[in-house]
């Protein structure tokens, strides 16, 4: 496992010499110079940088993609959070019942 700010410290004023190189390139670094030189040497990473690109103009997009995502977690919350005052409510109605009518108890 490499650590990306390593990796970004060692690889200052390198060139890129093989795939991993590359990758990590994608993953760490953002000033044109390293971008042109690894689409230069793997052109198929100007198509990635695109798509990132586009995603970056439309923030609306990436606003929704985020909410979509995120709503999935806040609705098993509170299926989680109903559920647990359910069982609640039914512990505190099991106590009532016993106190006012022993025999049921």
């Amino acid at each position: 496992m490499i650590s990306l700010d390593i990796f970004k410290r060692i690889f200052h004023n390198r060139n890129i010499t093989d795939r991993l190189e590359a990758w990590l390139t994608f993953f760490c670094e953002d000033k044109p110079e390293y971008i042109e030189r690894l689409i230069t040497k793997y052109p198929r990473f100007r198509e990635l940088y695109e798509e990132v690109y586009a995603i970056c103009q439309n923030i609306g997009k990436v606003m929704e993609m985020f909410s979509r995502e995120l709503s999935e977690p806040d609705r098993n919350t509170m299926q989680y959070m109903i559920d647990e005052m359910q069982e609640e409510l039914e512990a505190r109605d099991c106590r009532t019942i016993t106190r006012w009518c022993p025999v049921l108890g």
